[in-house]
């Protein structure tokens, strides 16, 4: 399924130091690609003119037992780099029994080709811990998923959680 507009997506648990996006290009030397944006996450803050902080629930139409928190997510600095840094807790929130972090940039930062670059420490996944970073279609709210494509840059899961569902 080919997508027209992604937007991307970052939740649970992850830490990404920097993320770059480029234009498409015919060569496929990297070198050949220009950088149209990027975000270091410099500021103390995350920059809400980029990124939309998800505040919810609803399971993300995968079961998801945490709720997704503004105060999971913040900006650090680990080995003289600053990090964006999604924290997955074990506390009882709205009704679920964990928190986490969810952020995506739909409505903001999306293109139809390029280049998508990124640093991700990911945190050991323990039973039901499952962090991933994705790209969605930017007609999401028109067409719901799966209609609107994705494509998964990093997902991983525990082997037994993902086993006993």
């Amino acid at each position: 399924m080919a997508l027209k507009y992604v937007y991307i997506t970052l939740f649970l648990a992850v830490v990404i130091p920097v993320m770059t996006m480029a234009e498409n290009s015919i060569e496929t030397d990297s070198d050949k690609y220009i950088l149209v944006w990027h975000d270091e996450f410099n500021d103390s803050v995350l920059d809400e003119q980029t990124w939309n902080i998800e505040v919810n629930g609803n399971g993300g139409n995968n079961a998801e037992l945490q709720y997704y928190q503004r105060s999971n997510v913040s900006i650090s600095t680990e080995q003289n780099q600053s990090c964006l840094v999604l924290t997955a807790r074990k506390q009882v929130s709205n009704g679920k029994k964990f928190t986490s972090g969810r952020i995506n940039s739909e409505q903001k930062v999306y293109f139809t080709y390029g280049k998508i670059e990124s640093r991700i420490k990911v945190p050991v996944t323990a039973n039901g811990l499952r962090p991933a970073f994705w790209l969605l279609g930017s007609n999401y709210r028109e067409v719901g998923w799966p209609r609107c494509g994705e494509i998964d840059i990093v997902e991983m899961g525990n082997a037994q959680g993902i086993k006993d569902g």
